[in-house]
């Protein structure tokens, strides 16, 4: 359904508001961390609007809309988003530490890169592989004297998504 005004003032009462296509360059500034305007609901497989009170209920929430924006970029198939995805393999911010587990936001933006398909990526994924940088720590974590944080936590999802993608390109 497309979000008309009436049904986004109510969306605290309804399911979220469901966009029939998320902006690619929201997407891509909530990638960056610079907004959160989309999650991705697992059990619908489609992005919707957030409600202005999930931040507040909602654990690791600035972590979360970073993965959901790769999911949904992944999900676009949109060719344009490939830069932005491997723009964060390269440079964006590590997986995250909670003190319950991982969030792997590298593996999930590997996941969304090969979800699109494109060969080009391969490379980027490569040397997504050699990188062992630590988890960050979440500041809503709890975390013993001597922790150790893990590294290397998103490389089981890039090197799904360096065979999806060689796979594709067989065929």
């Amino acid at each position: 359904m497309v979000c008309g005004r009436w049904f986004q003032l109510c969306s605290l009462f309804f399911a979220g508001c469901v966009e029939k296509r998320p902006d690619p360059g929201v997407l891509v500034a909530q990638l960056r961390g610079e907004t959160c305007r989309f999650l991705y609901d697992s059990s619908s497989a489609r992005c919707e609007l957030t409600r202005p009170w999930t931040s507040w209920v909602t654990r690791n929430f600035e972590y979360r809309c970073i993965a959901d924006a790769a999911r949904c970029l992944g999900r676009s198939k949109d060719p344009g988003a490939l830069p932005a995805l491997k723009e964060y393999l390269e440079n964006g911010m590590n997986d995250v530490d909670t003190g319950d587990g991982i969030l792997s936001l590298r593996g999930v933006a590997a996941e969304a890169v090969a979800e699109l398909g494109d060969p080009r990526a391969l490379p980027t994924l490569e040397r997504a592989l050699q990188r062992f940088d630590p988890a960050v720590r979440s500041a809503t974590g709890g975390f013993p004297a001597g922790y150790v944080f893990k590294s290397g936590t998103s490389h089981p999802a890039i090197r799904r998504a360096i065979e999806k993608l060689r796979e594709a390109n067989k065929n």
